[in-house]
């Protein structure tokens, strides 16, 4: 970029680009600290130059004259260079990989490619039931019967925020992590928000009638393979976090042993945990703060609506088809041996 250019002509060095998990982490959960922030989102070219800071302070970074000065010099030869041009370069959404700059293009052609056998099993799913001839509407309720409870937590979180139980945005945007604080107010407000949840959840599984497994989750399966697609055509880079729960998902509904359910499930988890320990880098932080300051900075809807609601329906696809494979797994389980008791009149007979 020019500002990497014009630091490198003072004769210092650029810091490197971080790991390319950490880049791909952070182009799904994109944000900018600082003012210009808004306008980067928007595709704008912008640059923030301040005395603030915008940004957790780095440890065991130290400052002298030298530094000051070539910092100066960088800051006057970048305003220099964006006042000769009409059309500053964009914002950059590329990805370093050992050296090779991975370009957006070829990125987005990954991710198909990876999100490829989700849409080829969607397809196929929806042949065989139409073949069948099983009925969607049952498994299109009992579907949203499994989302209902994440949108309730969801409305409720952003409720939360305008009442300023969970910190409000800053101006339309994530809020710096310094104002981020989590105290028992902002407790309270996520204990309440999970009880309403399983509450909602409770109810629904004893009052609406369940739609067969295999119907709900050939639905959840059709349904989500457009999720991956809508989610391509959006915000591309999202599919990082939400291909690996997808693939364990459909994998689950074909096994039938515990441990690989276990397995499975594990899987789906590391992949937001490894994200959270990636955002906690960043802020300066630990993994539980950066899994609250994602919550919340959620919740006050300065993240916008597109990625929480393809969250929610994917997250109901997903519960959906775990659902069927749990009962797979349950119905594959042996017999209980008999007891010794029983074992013994058997014998005697």
């Amino acid at each position: 970029s020019w500002a990497e250019d014009s630091v490198e002509r003072t004769g210092e060095s650029v810091v490197a680009y971080p790991g390319p998990w950490t880049q791909l982490v952070t182009r799904a959960i994109p944000q900018t600290f600082g003012d210009q922030g808004p306008m980067v989102s928007a595709g704008i070219p912008a640059v923030t130059i301040s005395g603030r800071p915008d940004s957790p302070p780095q440890a065991g970074v130290t400052v002298d004259g030298e530094l000051l000065e070539n910092a100066g010099v960088a800051v006057a030869d970048l305003i220099a260079s964006l006042d000769e041009t009409r059309d500053p370069p964009a914002p950059a959404v590329e990805v370093e990989v050992g050296g090779q700059i991975l370009g957006p293009t070829l990125a987005r052609a990954i991710l198909l490619i990876l999100a490829l056998p989700v849409l080829v099993a969607g397809a196929d799913v929806v042949s065989r039931m139409r073949r069948a001839g099983v009925p969607r509407v049952p498994g299109l309720l009992g579907l949203g019967r499994r989302a209902l409870p994440f949108a309730v937590l969801a409305a409720v979180a952003y409720g939360w925020a305008l009442v300023g139980m969970f910190p409000p945005s800053a101006a339309g945007a994530p809020p710096l992590p310094g104002d981020m604080s989590f105290g028992a107010t902002s407790g309270l407000g996520v204990a309440v928000a999970i009880g309403i949840a399983i509450g909602v959840f409770a109810v629904m599984r004893s009052r609406v009638q369940v739609a067969a497994p295999a119907s709900e989750a050939g639905v959840a399966a059709v349904a989500l393979s457009v999720l991956l697609l809508v989610a391509w055509v959006l915000e591309p880079f999202s599919l990082i976090l939400l291909l690996p729960a997808a693939h364990a998902a459909l994998l689950a509904t074909a096994v039938t042993r515990r441990w690989q359910v276990a397995a499975l499930a594990l899987l789906a988890i590391v992949t937001p945990l490894a994200a959270s320990a990636a955002i906690a880098d960043r802020l300066d932080s630990n993994p539980a703060f950066a899994v609250w300051y994602l919550v919340a900075t959620t919740a006050d809807g300065s993240r916008g609506a597109v990625g929480p609601l393809i969250t929610i329906a994917a997250l109901g696809c997903i519960a959906a088809l775990a659902g069927l494979a749990v009962l797979r797994a349950r119905k594959s389980l042996p017999s209980r041996a008999p007891d010794s008791r029983a074992r013994l009149r058997a014998e005697r007979a």
